[in-house]
């Protein structure tokens, strides 16, 4: 056995006879290593979760045996490959051994993992309601100098109503929203929601049906109390043809003119709103009153009939006559009268409450009788004098007689 490079000379002798016969022998050195060359460093990503041990640039050959360590502890599996692959970061140590000369030569390689993905959060939203109809979500990654892709996807009946692609998006519903962000060095996701929530109600403005305005009821009240919409609506009733009465921001308000009106409801809160109208009708319609013609009393009609013909009919009609004289039956539609002056006809509907009236004057038109004394005839007119104290004197109206001188006085009866 030697230790080194040289010329080795072996010499053999005979202990008999003292020959002797030697041979020299020269022993190179071989202390050349080989090759190892574990290839460049790799990058472990989410996209690209095995990466390549390459040691084809090493010494190659029958007589070169390979062996790849994970110097942090890592497996290596197909380890006496020239070529294997990891899943795992960290170091790794390519031996190629000679097989000849036993020398081993070293290399080794960092294998680095990139994924992390980027961490995303999304601003909270602001609530959707009556006023507010379109909102933007925000989102923000960490860290921003990242290059990102992003996947927005709307769930449980959200709606997207701008590009699904950008950081930020528009959207118009309530629902459930998902962000994927993809780094594109790595291709790591990571993904992140939000709920868009719509406090908008159900505001409903009714309005009762109200009653109409009379004669007797000149005025009638409005009522949207029986609206819908919460603890937090206001009340604004308006018209342009009619008349409110008071204050117009309450749930009931009274009106005192036919017309259309309107009410809005509202919800402070969410700003929703709804709108109603009504139209008050208007029975201020008079009844007519018709009392006739005027008429005259004379000597052959000394009766006169005042009818309300022409006037208002119905169960709902009531009359009124008013005269200078009793009427027996002032609510008969024809009443007669033997008085004379201005007569009063008033017609009421019952169901309104409305009257009218109208008037008709009787006059007197009589012819003077002649008297001379004793008894005078004249259809209806009868005149008889006598001497006083026992003189009569029958009249028919009280106009003025002319009398005899002796002492007596007349007597007056009205007919009817």
């Amino acid at each position: 056995m030697v230790s080194g490079p040289g010329f080795y000379q072996l010499t053999v002798t005979n202990n008999r006879n003292g020959c002797t016969d030697s041979a020299e022998v020269q022993v190179f050195q071989d202390l050349n290593l080989p090759i190892a060359n574990a290839g460049t460093s790799d990058t472990l990503t989410c996209s690209q979760g095995s990466v390549n041990l390459n040691g084809s640039a090493s010494s190659t050959g029958a007589s070169f045996r390979y062996l790849w360590t994970g110097l942090n502890g890592q497996v290596v599996a197909d380890s006496t490959s020239v070529q294997t692959s990891t899943q795992v970061a960290g170091l790794y140590q390519l031996a190629v051994t000679n097989t000849f000369n036993q020398c081993v030569g070293f290399d080794t390689v960092n294998v680095v993992a990139d994924t992390t993905p980027v961490s995303l959060s999304i601003d909270p939203p602001r609530e959707l309601n009556c006023t507010t109809r379109s909102i933007t979500l925000t989102s923000r990654a960490n860290p921003s100098n990242r290059s990102l892709s992003y996947n927005w996807v709307a769930i449980n009946g959200g709606n997207i109503t701008s590009a699904n692609n950008t950081a930020n998006i528009e959207v118009d519903l309530a629902g459930r929203y998902a962000l994927e962000v993809t780094d594109l060095a790595n291709g790591c996701t990571t993904e992140a929601e939000i709920i868009v929530k719509d406090s908008s109600n159900t505001v409903s403005a009714v309005i009762a049906v109200p009653l109409a305005i009379s004669c007797t009821q000149p005025e009638t009240e409005l009522d949207g109390s029986g609206s819908q919409g919460g603890s937090t609506v206001v009340f604004q009733w308006s018209t342009t043809n009619g008349n409110i009465i008071g204050a117009n921001n309450r749930a009931r308000i009274r009106v005192g003119a036919a017309g259309t009106y309107q009410l809005i409801v509202r919800d402070t809160t969410t700003q929703c709103s709804d709108t109603s109208t009504v139209v008050v009708s208007s029975q201020q319609i008079p009844p007519i009153a018709r009392a006739g013609q005027d008429l005259e009393l004379t000597c052959s009609a000394p009766i006169a009939t005042l009818s309300a013909q022409g006037s208002a009919t119905g169960n709902n009609i009531r009359y009124r006559w008013q005269g200078p004289c009793p009427i027996t039956d002032s609510s008969a539609a024809t009443i007669s009268t033997t008085c004379e002056g201005q007569y009063v006809l008033q017609v009421l509907d019952t169901s309104t409450g409305c009257t009218s009236t109208d008037t008709v004057v009787v006059s007197l038109k009589f012819s003077q009788p002649q008297c001379s004394g004793g008894d005078y005839h004249n259809q209806h007119q009868l005149y008889s004098w006598r001497r006083y104290p026992f003189g009569t004197g029958i009249l028919r109206r009280s106009n003025p007689l002319v009398f005899p001188k002796q002492r007596s006085r007349p007597r007056h009866s009205t007919y009817g």
